[in-house]
């Protein structure tokens, strides 16, 4: 078992802790390859790193699907979602969070 931790952007294709995974998968050092969030993994293309340790033998086991968001981020989700797919309670969160400190109340 090996522990591989690495902090930095998704976006750094420099990543030498996991250029490490990838030779340790293509080896057959490791299986499964545990991670605690999908996200902390490779926010954008993980199923193509998935498929590309499943075509040698390697499963990745997710322990936790998705990761709490903070309000902020929910909120920022909900903005950029399309219009009509907005959540009911967004509008409430908003207010809530304009409102919070003014003296303004909902109605």
């Amino acid at each position: 078992m090996a522990v591989i931790a690495e902090q930095g952007s998704d976006l750094n294709e420099k990543r030498k802790r996991l250029a490490r995974l990838f030779r340790m998968v293509r080896e057959g050092k490791m299986d499964p390859v545990v991670i605690e969030f999908k996200d902390r993994l490779a926010r954008f293309g993980f199923t193509y790193i998935e498929r590309f340790f499943n075509a040698f033998g390697v499963r990745i086991e997710v322990v936790n699907e998705e990761e709490p968001k903070s309000l902020q981020e929910e909120l920022v989700q909900d903005m950029l979602s399309k219009p009509g797919s907005r959540r009911p309670e967004a509008g409430k969160m908003w207010a809530s969070l304009f409102t919070r400190g003014t003296g303004l109340t909902r109605r």
